[in-house]
């Protein structure tokens, strides 16, 4: 999957609880099982945001994608507008989770959620919408990491993105993006491959989820 990574100068994230009697779909990962920019043919790689597992649930008024790691999270490792603005972008990473339809064979209504540190540790999480040249920003949505730093819990506003109506399918997925240091040989930030080269976890493997619209 192609495009671009947002931009991080998001606003503060409100923390929601989990809404009983969703719709759940859910997925468990491997370890050490990340591709440079999402090749799957080549040498998986190993990263500190290296995931163990993703839940979507549906509800009418949001989407909540809950994921989960091997080992505790450390949000300095994620970006934040003073640790990933600049280039090259090393040694931090993100989380992101696409909501899509297909239509003509190609992706419709493509909207992504991106997960970052607010700067003081916290996380922090926004909206986006894929187009021809990049992506808009659409709205603000939350999320929050457990005390074990083992779980993150994001919470999309539905409301916001268009075409995302009963009874039409869409696909998902949750993914972790890092970038290793300069010299490292493998990861290293670069803006004209896809994902910008990153090491990138991706659930579920190989290709995205598809899900029905309850709501």
């Amino acid at each position: 999957m192609k495009r671009t990574l947002a931009a991080l100068g998001l606003i503060g994230a409100v923390i929601f609880a989990a809404p009983a009697g969703a719709h759940l779909k859910s997925f468990e990962d491997g370890t050490d099982d990340s591709y440079e920019a999402g090749n799957t043919d080549g040498t998986p790689h190993a990263t500190p945001l290296d995931l163990g597992g993703a839940s979507f649930r549906e509800k009418r008024k949001a989407y909540k994608v809950t994921m989960t790691f091997h080992d505790p999270l450390n949000m300095d490792l994620l970006c934040s507008a003073e640790t990933c603005v600049d280039e090259p972008i090393e040694s931090h990473g993100l989380l992101s989770s696409d909501f899509y339809r297909f239509g003509d064979d190609s992706r419709k209504n493509w909207y992504f959620v991106e997960v970052g540190n607010d700067g003081s540790g916290a996380p922090i999480a926004g909206l986006f919408k894929v187009t021809r040249t990049g992506n808009d920003f659409v709205s603000n949505a939350t999320a929050s990491l457990s005390d074990d730093g083992l779980t993150m819990k994001v919470r999309v506003p539905r409301g916001k993105m268009k075409g995302h109506v009963k009874g039409r399918k869409i696909y998902w997925n949750a993914v972790s993006a890092y970038w290793e240091p300069a010299g490292t040989g493998y990861c290293e930030y670069d803006n004209t491959v896809e994902w910008v080269n990153a090491c990138v976890d991706w659930i579920p493997d190989v290709s995205d989820a598809p899900h029905k619209l309850q709501n």
